[in-house]
Parts: structure tokens; sequence; C-alpha cells
């Protein structure tokens, strides 16, 4: 009995490993399929995505081993930032400052 116990448990885990290659999530109302390029595929019409937030102390305690590329935004300065991956403050940077931004009109310099 324990045996077949075991290799049910091996067969289960091989299954759970197989799907987990494929590591790819859709969140929809209509049931699509994620796009094939997309680890994460997220649609809506009249909702949006709304990352983590905290305040400068909150963003800048994150600097060990953090990832590149993580996202968040400041209460405080109400700002987006994206941090660069190098373990350090230095490493958030902001979406919103500097001259090569997004704006409310589009990108700097290409107002119309």
């Amino acid at each position: 009995m324990k045996t077949i116990v075991s290799l049910l448990f091996c067969f289960q885990a091989i299954n759970f490993s197989a799907s987990q290659l494929k590591a790819q999530v859709s969140i929809n109302i209509t049931g699509a399929a994620p796009h094939p390029n997309a680890a994460l595929d997220i649609s809506g019409v009249n909702k949006g995505l709304l990352i983590p937030r905290g305040n400068a102390a909150t963003r800048t305690a994150l600097n060990t081993n953090t990832a590149q590329g993580l996202i968040m935004y400041d209460i405080t300065t109400n700002t987006v930032w994206y941090h660069n991956g190098n373990g350090l403050a230095s490493g958030w940077q902001s979406l919103s400052v500097g001259t090569n931004y997004w704006m409310l009109n589009g990108a700097l310099g290409t107002e119309i």
C-alpha cells in the first residue's frame, strides 16, 4: 500500500512540475488564453492594474537583493519607480523625472 501511495505521489509531482513549465497566466473575463509571449496577460475594459505602493522609506528599504525591474508606486511623491538591480538606493529610478519620460500628453518632444 505504501508503494502505491508513493507512486501516486511521484506521478502527481511529475504532473505538477510539467504544468509549471508553461508559467503563463491570463486574467480576464472572457476566458481567453494568455498571449504566447506573455508570462502574465491582463485584460479588462473598465479595470486597471494596481501595483504595490509605499512611501520612499518603504521603497528604499528593499535595496538588498532587489530584483532588476521591480516596480513600485511611491505614495509620498506620487511617482512610479523601477529598480535597475544594482542593490543600492541609487538603483531606484523614477519614471517621472529627467528628460526621457512619458507625460499626460505624450513623451517629451512628441507633443502635437
